[in-house]
């Protein structure tokens, strides 16, 4: 049985800035870098799975020239307290030039922003900021992610992920800190008016099981994080060229008849989320 989530105190909900992707025309990750990649299980997955979000974020790096030595520390069902707690080992001692830190999912799943009733330490956003400043201290460089929404995420849940994203959204652009609005980035596939068409008739759906991301839902956050990286418009489109040629990963092909308006809708969902693989299978569905 679900816990109901505990809104969080006034003191960590800082105020509300506008939700926008920060971009840098330096390059935060450089050749030859080591970069650490904390989380929970979505990051967990994004490296285990070939086309998760840390592997497509790696191939994006290496499309433009950028060879990373990678950490996938991501650990299932953790939320930000306990990856503040194992930040040292798991992230300092590896001495990387970058780590980025995607938290907050299981902080809103658990109920445990102000306190714990499933076993879990207290966490909230102070937990993140405590990660991004013991990275600063330590001489690297920080990208903050902000959590996702999931299927759970209706409600008074809703809310308390957008605060969640919010606090952590806040902090990094008043302290300049780059930011990955991954929560945004995800907010706007589902709401975007061409969203449902592929997720609900052609099922490409975002997430896998309403957490945990989809071949759609990795792509959309391998773009939110290369952005803050500091990629421009040129090498994200060789970022995208890079995973388009690994067409497999949308190898199921669905078997429905469209109507050329439809056809015409899909084309233009597809070309808006990059899905080359999915274009070229729109051509070949029969009205």
């Amino acid at each position: 049985m679900r816990r109901k989530p505990v809104r969080m105190k006034s003191t960590i909900l800082v105020l509300a800035v506008c939700a926008t992707l920060v971009t840098y025309a330096e390059k935060l990750v450089k050749n030859g870098d080591t970069v650490v990649f904390m989380g929970d299980s979505i990051t967990r997955y994004g490296g285990d799975n070939p086309h998760g979000y840390v592997n497509l974020t790696v191939a994006g790096l290496a499309a433009n020239g950028i060879a990373v030595t990678f950490y996938d520390v991501g650990v299932p069902g953790e939320v930000a307290a306990e990856m503040r707690a194992r930040f040292t080992r798991d992230v300092i001692d590896r001495k990387p030039a970058v780590v980025t830190i995607s938290a907050g999912v299981n902080d809103i799943y658990f109920g445990v922003a102000e306190e714990s009733k499933s076993g879990k330490p207290v966490s909230n956003p102070s937990d993140v900021i405590a990660m991004i400043e013991a990275a600063q201290a330590n001489g690297i460089r920080p990208i903050v992610m902000t959590p996702t929404f999931a299927e759970f995420d209706t409600g008074e849940n809703s809310e308390i992920t957008k605060d969640y994203a919010a606090a952590v959204r806040s902090y990094a652009l008043t302290k300049g800190i780059p930011l990955a609005d991954t929560w945004q980035a995800v907010t706007d596939w589902r709401d975007d008016s061409t969203a449902p068409y592929l997720e609900y008739q052609l099922k490409y759906k975002l997430t896998i099981d309403g957490v945990h991301m989809a071949p759609a839902g990795n792509r959309v956050m391998a773009r939110a994080l290369l952005r803050a990286m500091g990629l421009d418009d040129s090498e994200m489109a060789k970022a995208e060229a890079a995973w388009n040629a690994d067409e497999h990963i949308f190898g199921v092909h669905p078997t429905v008849k469209i109507t050329p308006a439809q056809l015409a809708t899909f084309k233009q969902a597809a070309a808006n989320t990059g899905m080359g693989a999915c274009l070229k299978m729109a051509e070949e569905m029969g009205a």
